[in-house]
């Protein structure tokens, strides 16, 4: 077991109206570099009760534990990040569906700090 990877936390695979809580054990980035979709960085989390995926790509629902948070170019990705570099290390994510002009809906995501905190 201690040969395996941890699994990966993206805010896309959040269910709708169920918070993770999510706790940075680093500021640094242990990977970054450019893709199709622009910048990535890597960062090492501890996360209570989140959607992950392991390394054959098979979805692990209500997940507590050690894993790693795929800082991509989404906008929840890019506040995340933004906030951690200014010393917030936790954060509990949450993700609600709202319906745009057009009738379709999208991910709203509403980031808090530890404390309750909401961060614009």
């Amino acid at each position: 077991m201690a040969d395996e990877k941890n699994p990966v936390w993206k805010p896309k695979d959040m269910d709708e109206n169920k918070p993770v809580m999510m706790e940075f054990t680093q500021m640094e980035p242990t990977a970054e570099g450019d893709g199709q979709y622009g910048h990535w960085e890597l960062y090492p989390v501890v996360v209570t009760a989140a959607n992950v995926t392991d390394s054959n790509k098979q979805l692990i629902p209500n997940y507590s534990g050690e894993a790693i948070f795929f800082g991509g170019s989404s906008k929840i990705s890019t506040k995340i990040v933004k906030y951690l570099k200014t010393g917030v290390m936790s954060f509990l994510v949450d993700m609600h569906p709202t319906k745009n002009k057009k009738g379709s809906y999208y991910p709203l995501y509403v980031l808090k700090t530890a404390d309750g905190e909401e961060l614009a």
